[in-house]
């Protein structure tokens, strides 16, 4: 499945603004190789953007087989009877 957003010009700047802070995107992040400087995000914030919405899809994905397992479990669950 190919999935295609395609966000109006007039509203890319609310969407990235939203995700930016809901989800605490840095322009600067530590510097892998010495902790001690900050760089440049290597991640765009459309890169950002884009995995957090791939993200999302696959814990409600996952949320969604969970349940249906968990439904499963419980309908062939057999309860123990003590008292025979």
């Amino acid at each position: 499945m190919k999935l295609i957003i395609d966000i109006p010009i007039n509203k890319e700047e609310r969407v990235k603004t939203a995700y930016e802070k809901t989800y605490n995107y840095q322009d600067l992040v530590e510097d892998p190789n010495n902790s001690e400087l900050m760089i440049d995000n290597p991640e765009t914030i459309e890169e950002f953007v884009k995995r957090k919405l791939i993200e999302k899809l696959e814990e409600e994905t996952s949320r969604y087989e969970l349940n249906i397992e968990k439904k499963t479990l419980h309908k062939n669950f057999q309860r123990i009877d003590l008292k025979s």
